[in-house]
């Protein structure tokens, strides 16, 4: 643990970390058996007693009652197992008239309205699928950012803090990018102003979230227009 400054890492099965450093409280998350066993196990092996974390590094919600979704836009997408005629290990990507369709190892991704749907209006995917046998579920896809992304001994990153389109591909980018920015306030705030420390990251995190729509824009308006600048909010 000595590359890490002293800190000790334990994580949960939500993929929450909690980072401490031998002293503080269990912040506004509490603890569990789980995170208790390990942290013991941390401090034996560190020859020290861990009292409790000081920072809890919120990778999935739940959140902090104070921190809010902002949603931008309504599109939904739905998970669908099909049945298809190429092989399962090749990779379909369509856009659509309403929507894009993503086709991979027999699942669909149907992104903007329901498969069926988006099927009619395709000339490349529907090509591939020979039937639909059931859709496994279906979730928001419209980009989203949470505010204030830290307070009192937590900071969220991955996709606690934003989401992009399933599309995107820069949501892995962004998650390890918000990781390593996470781990630098962290360790500065045990010299540092916190506050001023967590409104650096809340901008820096604002500033590449406007960024990647204000590229992507042009691919899939109305749904993001207005993102980060003029225009009016997509529906």
């Amino acid at each position: 643990m000595g590359a890490m400054n002293g800190f000790a890492v334990a994580a949960d099965y939500q993929t929450r970390c909690e980072v401490g450093r031998g002293s503080g409280g269990g912040g506004p998350f509490g603890g569990g058996d789980f995170e208790e066993a390990l942290l013991n196990l941390l401090a034996g092996a560190q020859g020290e007693e861990i009292d409790g974390p000081d920072w809890t590094v919120c990778a999935a919600p739940p959140l902090p009652a104070s921190s809010l979704e902002h949603r931008f836009g309504s599109r939904l997408a739905s998970a669908v197992k099909v049945e298809m005629t190429s092989p399962e290990d090749t990779c379909w990507i369509e856009s659509v008239e309403n929507g894009w369709l993503f086709l991979n190892s027999g699942w669909l991704l149907a992104v903007g309205n329901e498969a069926e749907e988006l099927l009619v209006t395709s000339s490349l995917v529907r090509e591939q699928i020979r039937g639909i046998e059931f859709v496994s579920g279906r979730f928001p896809a419209s980009p989203r950012m949470v505010s204030p992304l830290g307070g009192d001994g937590w900071i969220a990153c991955g996709s606690a803090a934003m989401g992009f389109d399933p599309l995107c591909g820069d949501g892995t980018a962004h998650a390890v990018r918000e990781a390593i920015l996470a781990a630098a306030v962290i360790r500065a705030s045990r010299n540092g102003d916190v506050e001023e420390l967590l409104a650096h990251y809340e901008a820096r995190l604002t500033a590449g979230f406007y960024r990647i729509w204000a590229c992507a824009g042009s691919f899939i308006l109305p749904e993001v227009r207005g993102i980060g600048g003029g225009g009016t909010g997509g529906g």
